[in-house]
């Protein structure tokens, strides 16, 4: 084999080493291009994810705020006869004749069909398997918001009647006044009235079969 062949065979092994090498070379920057991606789409997504869970903890400070503020609002069983002993106070106060006063039933204050649509959703979006039992539980469980009537009879003039009514509808707690029925009687300008008061709570389901 003469000088040229070996030269040639030499050169020719040596770009088939050096293109070895730069295949190898671009091999590992592609891959490190790739691991850098990934990594910065991770970076990406746990920076998403830490936004989130602050988010949702912002949520749930709000949520608890609110709730407690609403709680404040409704009538817990020891509220009532509280209550009631005020619409008397009340009554003292602006010099009308409380004639009588009847409480009913908690009954359940009917949902907006929009709200109970997304209710349905959301209990049957869990992932978990539950059985027709178990949804019966949950459901008699569920706190609901429900309204006690308390119907009320009274007697007195006019601006009196006016200024009684105006102290229930302003009541620290939440109230709603319903069906006033004002009429003449016979001793003018004393006049009759009968209306509805409605208190609010939140009660189970369980709660309104085992009164």
């Amino acid at each position: 084999m003469d000088y040229k062949k070996i030269r040639k065979i030499a050169f020719i092994v040596s770009l088939i080493i050096i293109s070895a090498f730069i295949a190898l070379e671009v091999s590992q920057y592609k891959a490190f291009v790739q691991a850098e991606n990934e990594w910065q789409q991770k970076t990406r997504e746990l920076t998403f994810v830490r936004e989130e869970i602050v988010q949702i903890e912002k949520l749930i400070v709000d949520y608890e705020k609110d709730k407690e503020a609403f709680e404040e609002l409704l009538f817990t069983e020891r509220d009532i006869p509280a209550f009631l002993d005020e619409i008397s106070k009340f009554a003292k106060m602006d010099h009308v004749n409380l004639v009588d006063m009847q409480t009913q039933r908690f009954y359940q204050v009917p949902m907006p069909e929009e709200a109970v649509k997304q209710s349905k959703f959301a209990s049957g979006a869990r992932n978990s398997p539950v059985t027709d039992a178990e949804k019966e539980q949950q459901k008699e469980n569920i706190l609901t918001l429900s309204a006690m009537p308390i119907d009320v009879k009274l007697e007195g003039e006019f601006v009196d009647l006016a200024n009684f009514l105006g102290r229930l509808q302003e009541y620290k707690q939440l109230t709603n006044i319903s069906d006033v029925d004002i009429i003449l009687t016979g001793d003018y300008p004393k006049l009759s009235c009968q209306f509805t008061v409605n208190i609010y709570s939140l009660k189970t389901l369980e709660d309104f079969k085992i009164k």
